[in-house]
């Protein structure tokens, strides 16, 4: 399966995450969908997809992805994300990919959300919240994952935080 990845997952460490394995492993290419905005959500720190007619979003086609890749990522998205398929232009032209749009449960603001921006202030908490948050895959439904994430948050955000007082404190 080819997946466009236009957020966080374009990231390989959080991706890595995710899958569980090294996404060093997929064969990445670079990609445009049309057609589409990328703007901040009002309640994390995460890119939605809105409907732009001269817009357009740069990202990354991940090809080889497997049914259980499928199936990590769909718990990782939770209910705020669904697959789509769309069209996609890449260096070889046009292709159809599947992609984790919203499901509006995520509020967009006027805001245009910034990859560079994301790995710089947000990434490092990104992680922790994976790892926790991934932690509980195949224990548990996407909904009682979902209903337990202000509580990741929480505990990722005293992890992470906690170890960057204490490297500072040195």
């Amino acid at each position: 399966m080819r997946l466009f990845f236009f957020g966080t997952l374009m990231d390989r460490d959080l991706l890595s995450v995710v899958l569980d394995r090294p996404a060093d492993t997929l064969r990445v290419t670079q990609a445009r969908l049309s057609g589409f905005s990328r703007r901040q959500t009002a309640e994390e720190a995460f890119p939605v997809l809105v409907p732009q007619a001269d817009g357009r979003v740069d990202g990354v086609i991940a090809h080889g992805i497997g049914y259980g890749d499928v199936d990590r990522l769909l718990f990782f998205e939770g209910g705020e994300y669904g697959l789509s398929e769309l069209t996609v232009t890449t260096g070889h032209g046009r292709m159809t990919a599947h992609l984790f749009a919203s499901t509006g449960v995520l509020t967009a603001t006027d805001q245009p959300w910034s990859f560079n921006a994301w790995q710089t202030l947000d990434k490092g908490l990104a992680l922790v919240e994976a790892e926790l948050l991934m932690a509980l895959y195949g224990t548990m439904s996407i909904t009682e994952a979902d209903r337990l994430w202000d509580g990741i948050k929480a505990r990722a955000a005293a992890r992470h935080f906690g170890a960057a007082a204490a490297a500072g404190c040195g």
